[in-house]
């Protein structure tokens, strides 16, 4: 399995072949927002919740909150989280791109919290991805993070190509994912 590339022409030639390649316009990616009000926030017993599942592109996602730091106190911890993942097929595996917020009330544009992870792989053995320190909770409580008690949370979710496409070349061998093929050349 993979890609095999079969490749006619001269190194002038080839290059100019990955040189377009490189140029073609990328797929509008499919992407999704949520938000999450958590009410009584600071009466919250559990340590940790999901929110309600949401979508982005074609899969299902939750947010996971723990309300008073996941191994960290005195932080709020906040992760992104393939909803269901237990019960997805074997192998199964998704790359997103993702920025979750923690809204501040007062000053929405300067004092909220955002934090964005680039690329991810969502798998069996990587199911959340996030930050242990998300904001710490006394500027939680005294910082206009809440209010009247109502904690709001939200993702953005850009899902990416699986897996990226990675070419490069070295001599005759094209090299597609770390995984290397054989490049022919040749004239008509």
């Amino acid at each position: 399995e993979g890609l095999t590339v079969l490749f006619e022409g001269n190194k002038r030639d080839y290059q100019l072949f990955l040189n377009q390649l490189s140029r073609e316009p990328l797929p509008s990616l499919p992407s999704g927002e949520y938000t999450w009000h958590i009410p009584g926030f600071s009466k919250i017993e559990e340590t940790k919740l999901y929110s309600p599942t949401f979508q982005a592109g074609a899969f299902n996602w939750t947010l996971l909150l723990y309300p008073k730091g996941d191994d960290q106190q005195g932080q709020l911890s906040l992760y992104l989280s393939a909803a269901g993942s237990a019960t997805l097929p074997e192998g199964w595996a998704r790359h997103a791109s993702f920025t979750l917020t923690v809204k501040n009330h007062l000053e929405v544009a300067t004092r909220s919290v955002m934090k964005r992870a680039n690329l991810d792989r969502f798998d069996s053995q990587s199911t959340n991805y996030g930050w242990q320190k998300m904001v710490s909770l006394k500027d939680v409580i005294s910082s206009g993070f809440l209010l009247d008690d109502e904690l709001v949370v939200s993702a953005k979710v850009r899902l990416a190509p699986s897996p990226q496409l990675r070419l490069h070349s070295v001599g005759d061998r094209l090299y597609y994912n770390g995984t290397s093929r054989t490049v022919e050349s040749g004239t008509r």
